[in-house]
């Protein structure tokens, strides 16, 4: 249980699409397709429990297998912040948030790559992977401001904008992947805009 719990974060990205397709198939198709992944996380531990010896022929942790953990982490962190930032703030202040994990992981990267003394190459892929990082985020956290200028809601608002205007209420969660991607994809469409302020 406590593997499955600490897996979250690499299945994440595989395994809701995956649930999705299943859903779409039959049951003698789908419910093998997902009972495959507890098979495939499982079956490491059967081999290593069987043979033991397999365990201590793996390569050892080094320092840069411990610098990729730690890097996770800061996604992890990333994460964190995301979601609790959500609570009091939104739209593109939300994504601001992150600015700051990011900036925090690329002086992290930069500073283990300097400790570790890996040479003008290493220094190079972490200062590019620390620019990318840094740049990405930044960039996103600028593109999010929105065109459509929303008012909070109030049941005095509607009722008064009813009597002039044609009245849009958008329902969103700052947690929703769904509504985060309709938020970017239609509400900073400039058509969109131009047509809801016609």
């Amino acid at each position: 249980i406590l593997t499955a719990i600490l897996s979250t974060p690499c299945t994440g990205p595989l395994f809701p699409p995956l649930m999705l397709w299943a859903q779409t198939q039959p049951t003698y198709v789908g419910l093998p397709a997902v009972m495959m992944v507890g098979v495939g996380m499982a079956s490491p531990y059967i081999v290593l429990s069987a043979f033991p010896e397999l365990a201590r022929k793996f390569p050892r942790v080094g320092p840069w297998a411990e610098l990729f953990k730690h890097m996770m982490g800061f996604m992890l962190l990333g994460a964190a912040v995301f979601f609790a930032a959500g609570r009091f703030l939104h739209g593109a202040a939300l994504y601001w948030s992150l600015v700051p994990v990011a900036v925090g992981a690329a002086l992290y990267l930069m500073g283990r790559t300097i400790q570790y003394d890996a040479g003008p190459r290493g220094l190079t892929i972490s200062a590019a992977l620390s620019l990318l990082l840094v740049g990405v985020t930044t960039w996103w956290a600028v593109t999010f401001v929105s065109p459509v200028k929303w008012e909070a809601y109030s049941d005095e608002l509607i009722e008064r904008s009813r009597k002039t205007n044609i009245v849009l209420v958008k329902f969103t969660a700052n947690w929703c992947l769904n509504c985060q991607y309709i938020e970017r994809t239609v509400f900073h469409d400039k058509q969109t805009a131009a047509a809801l302020a016609r």
